[in-house]
């Protein structure tokens, strides 16, 4: 059983918390490591580039040196290996810093019964391997990776389904629920990824029926909450209302949300409202209200605050020493990608904060489209790369100082 004890650290961090500390946020990585880290984030300066090479990758990576050459950069800097057990290493490595590890089981676009179930049996495997490790106590899923897309969009356009969608849809809802009973066995905490809005009440409803069923006497199950969305406070505070009145906890992963350029698209082409705050101020400030609401609520929800907003960070630590709130408290977790921000996660932990590293797995054929992702998101959100590639140059400048 995967016990994870609320823990007693009754420091005062956020006074000392620096995420300017290259020293703690690149301990684990030796000088080969960190100078790849600094050409990736070189490399990701010039968005041109990026896109330029994503597309070349994607048309020869069946070339064995293509191959190799991805494996040993963008794969090698974003993932953890191609098994659970080739990440293994990788979760030691991040509990040696007090850093948690959720591995995600990264294929997509695989949209088959046989490929759905796969995945299912894939990520309750993965539950039992966590469920004997402490330093994981989390497994994550989207709902388009067992189930059709094309349904989702029906379900939530409220069409009518035939007779083959019908048995569709149970399967999926079985898939939902052989997860998280999984989850509730073993007592693995299960997040339930948010994806596009035009599918994304279906989500919704089957995160509420899992948190009914599962969270009762503890949390086992969260839905993910965003705050790039108008509604996105207001939902949150809705769901909590939900809970209460149903008789089971919260669970919330709260994030900004990963779709902004193909929501504005969608609502620009479609004629309908943007559904989307008017721009990054409104959700920043939006994201900390809905924090901020999540821990004057501890009593009845738990939160996962996914962010690698550094102020969001500060403004998290911060409040939760102005509400007694320890900071290894079992109830508030922080979360931030494999391969990026390292001087939030690592200085977190440092801190006595609970910190998940989220690192996807599997073969680099079927982890692509995450790895393009990954790199044209960096290149998209204003100064991130900048700011990486700033702080791995000043941490080899502090080691080549050391050693002169």
């Amino acid at each position: 059983m995967n016990n994870h004890p609320e823990k007693t650290n009754t420091n005062s961090p956020p006074n000392t918390l620096s995420f300017d500390n290259t020293a703690i946020a690149f301990a684990a990585k030796d000088q080969k490591a960190l100078k790849l880290t600094h050409r990736i984030y070189q490399m990701m300066n010039y968005p041109w580039l990026i896109g330029m090479g994503t597309k070349m990758i994607d048309k020869t990576l069946h070339w064995g040196m293509v191959k190799n050459t991805v494996k040993n950069t963008l794969y090698r800097h974003f993932c953890g290996g191609e098994t659970l057990s080739e990440c293994a290493h990788f979760v030691e490595q991040l509990w040696q810093s007090r850093v948690y590890a959720l591995l995600g089981y990264s294929v997509e676009g695989k949209a088959t019964d046989a490929e759905y179930d796969k995945a299912t049996e894939e990520t309750v495997r993965y539950i039992r391997f966590a469920s004997q490790r402490e330093a994981v106590p989390f497994a994550a899923f989207k709902l388009t990776g067992i189930a059709p897309f094309a349904l989702l969009e029906k379900l939530q356009n409220q069409q009518s389904l035939s007779e083959a969608e019908e048995l569709a849809w149970e399967k999926a809802k079985d898939r939902v629920d052989a997860i998280c009973a999984a989850g509730y066995e073993h007592n693995v905490k299960i997040l339930i990824d948010a994806e596009e809005t035009w599918i994304q009440d279906p989500i919704d409803t089957v995160a509420d029926a899992m948190m009914d069923q599962y969270n009762r006497e503890q949390i086992i199950v969260y839905n993910t909450y965003q705050m790039y969305l108008k509604r996105g406070l207001g939902f949150l505070q809705q769901s909590l209302e939900k809970a209460k009145a149903g008789g089971y906890r919260l669970g919330a992963k709260v994030v900004r949300g990963a779709y902004v350029e193909k929501e504005r698209t969608r609502a620009s082409a479609q004629g309908y409202e943007d559904p989307l705050n008017p721009d990054k101020p409104a959700t920043d400030q939006m994201y900390n209200e809905a924090v901020d609401f999540c821990l004057k609520n501890l009593d009845v929800l738990s939160l996962f605050a996914g962010t690698h907003n550094e102020q969001s960070c500060y403004h998290i630590a911060q409040h939760t020493q102005q509400l007694g709130i320890a900071p290894g408290d079992s109830r508030v977790f922080f979360g931030q990608l494999y391969g990026m921000s390292d001087n939030i996660t690592f200085n977190l932990a440092k801190a006595g904060f609970n910190v998940v590293k989220y690192v996807p797995y599997g073969t680099v054929q079927d982890v692509m489209p995450y790895l393009f992702r990954r790199a044209q998101e960096n290149t998209a959100i204003a100064g991130q790369s900048n700011r990486e590639y700033e702080l791995v140059k000043k941490e080899l400048k502090r080691r080549k100082a050391k050693t002169a």
